[in-house]
């Protein structure tokens, strides 16, 4: 019996395993690396490194994209924006971004920074659009 109790506690822990936490230094290299792509993204309509390297989900990210394309929305001024960094759950990390848009209005929306087995990967990288 107990080789059985061993072997399900063995079992157990291999499915709890997974990507490490995010670092508070790791989530500041995802925001600047987000801000950098997003510049790219936005400067050549294209948003393939954006969602591609930094996206956890790369179909979230391009539906984003799309969404923002299609509402004809205002461009974020991505140079006068801050950025904190906080812990989130399960080993997360919480970046927000807070800015303005061309036509004065003001945006603050957070992005989830989650560890994967690629490294960490923001849910939404597309941080600039509400959904």
């Amino acid at each position: 019996m107990i080789c059985g109790l061993m072997l399900c506690v063995v079992v157990l822990l291999a499915g709890c395993s997974g990507p490490a936490p995010v670092t508070d230094a790791e989530a500041r290299i995802v925001a600047s690396s987000l801000t950098s792509a997003a510049k790219l993204a936005i400067d050549s309509d294209d948003d393939d490194r954006l969602c591609e390297v930094l996206a956890a989900d790369v179909n979230v990210c391009e539906n984003s994209w799309a969404s923002w394309e299609m509402q004809n929305s205002p461009m974020p001024d991505l140079d006068a924006m801050t950025v904190a960094i906080a812990a989130g759950d399960n080993g997360a990390q919480l970046i927000t971004f807070s800015g303005t848009y061309d036509d004065g209005r003001t945006f603050t929306n957070e992005v989830t920074v989650i560890g994967t087995a690629d490294g960490p990967r923001a849910l939404d990288p597309v941080f600039w659009v509400d959904n």
